[in-house]
């Protein structure tokens, strides 16, 4: 007896109106409590492969979108249902780089690590604090730097590249800020990195590399050594980078929260599609176009905190996960720009610093009516639809992009959203609702 027309195979969802031979999976079997249906093909190739849950047939496509948990060093498999039930219990390890269900230790640094991993960790003999990162004479990363770099010169190798450095070029560099960099990576074959401190993050696989204080041709020359000759790494989705600006005042914040959410929707189609719809890059408050003093800034930042002092000495914010963190500079005096897409590409680094250093030096040296004024034909009202943006729109923006940097980079940015958001771009699925303003309709940007 053939199954209902509306059955599908529950591996490759493939029909089986026209499928002779199948097998049936019992109530007993699922999680639901229905019977469901697996195709001759998927059951004779997967007869072995079963969800260890439910005991659901498992596809090898249906294996690739769960993530494999461990439990005594042992993997578990789950088919796509279960996971949801059983997502929320795995924690990451740092250790092994993979989801475990066993009793997890936090690092100080960031983290969990098992209690294999606890034994691989190191404890800070300065500050006490625990970390899987290497030593230097028996002191954590920011504690060596502490302690090496008071009587030193501030253009010290260790903790700042071309700050000060008179012979100083800005020839790649198109902007005298300075700047630093978060690289996250999924997986690295080679490391003989001696001048970014290499952290672990428990959201990504494997290194993160953060850089001294940069500045200028001497800055983006210490990113492509270490991305060219000192490490062989590569990053996927799960990793991000996040930009830090120096240099500006806090008299300067107030315009560049306007500055950036009036241009918002466009900057996010600079980025890859997931990084847009990323829980990571949250978009800006919708007050943020209207703010005019440093208290307005506060207000949206440290809404409902009864000492804005206080909330602006803590490392994170509530609003860490903006994709441009103003907290960032009331805690450490740098702007923190998370919307890129992880990336181990020194062209794609540099266009970035360049892209929001000019942008940031272009805000500084205009008031904010003039800002308001160039970006009337630029920006889109907030009354208005954000989910799509006209061509003409876009187009404007680009425009933009080669008066405050070059043709180059504008042009290197018309290339990145056709490519993300034009006609031949993969479609992912849309993010939470309050992401919603990221979507998009197909483009076709012109270069100039």
């Amino acid at each position: 007896m053939k199954p209902p027309t509306k059955e599908q195979c529950i591996c490759c969802n493939k029909s089986l109106k026209e499928e002779s031979s199948y097998r049936m999976i019992s109530s007993l079997s699922s999680r639901d409590g229905n019977e469901h249906f697996i195709c001759n093909g998927c059951a004779l190739s997967n007869s072995s492969i079963n969800c260890d849950d439910c005991g659901t047939y498992l596809a090898t496509d249906d294996i690739s979108k769960t993530r494999t948990f461990y439990k005594d060093n042992k993997p578990i498999n789950r088919c796509v249902h279960c996971n949801e039930y059983h997502d929320d219990e795995a924690i990451w390890c740092s250790y092994h780089n993979r989801y475990e269900l066993d009793k997890m230790y936090n690092l100080d640094d960031g983290g969990s690590v098992c209690k294999e991993g606890k034994d691989h960790t190191n404890t800070c003999t300065e500050c006490g604090r625990i970390t899987l990162n290497s030593l230097r004479e028996g002191l954590c990363g920011q504690c060596y730097f502490q302690a090496h770099d008071p009587d030193r010169e501030i253009s010290s190798s260790i903790k700042k590249i071309g700050v000060c450095d008179k012979d100083n070029t800005y020839k790649e560099c198109l902007h005298k800020l300075t700047y630093g960099v978060e690289i996250e990576t999924s997986k690295v074959k080679k490391d003989n990195n001696t001048i970014f401190n290499r952290m672990r993050d428990g959201s990504i696989s494997a290194w993160e590399y953060v850089s001294p204080i940069l500045k200028g041709d001497k800055g983006l020359d210490a990113i492509k050594n270490l991305l060219e000759k000192d490490i062989d790494a590569s990053a996927k989705n799960e990793c991000g980078l996040h930009l830090h600006m120096g240099g500006m005042k806090e008299t300067d914040i107030p315009k560049l929260m306007m500055a950036y959410k009036m241009l918002e929707p466009f900057f996010y189609k600079t980025v890859k599609k997931y990084r847009a719809t990323n829980q990571f890059c949250k978009v800006i408050n919708e007050s943020a176009e209207k703010v005019s003093t440093v208290q307005d800034v506060e207000r949206i930042l440290y809404n409902g905190c009864n000492d804005a002092s206080y909330s602006k000495k803590t490392r994170y914010g509530s609003d860490r996960y903006i994709w441009v963190n103003f907290h960032s500079f009331f805690f450490r005096k740098t702007l923190e720009i998370r919307l890129h897409h992880g990336t181990t590409s020194y062209e794609e680094i540099k266009n970035w610093v360049n892209l929001n250093g000019c942008f940031i030096t272009w805000v500084m040296k205009n008031t904010p009516s003039v800002i308001r004024e160039r970006f009337a034909s630029i920006s889109i009202p907030q009354t208005a639809d954000r989910k799509t943006l006209p061509k003409e729109k876009m187009n404007a923006f680009i425009q933009f992009i080669a008066e405050i940097s070059n043709k180059d980079i504008a042009n290197y940015y018309a290339k990145k959203v056709n490519k993300y958001y034009g006609a031949g771009a993969k479609k992912v699925r849309a993010g939470t609702p309050e992401l919603a303003v990221r979507d998009v309709r197909e483009l076709e940007i012109r270069t100039i």
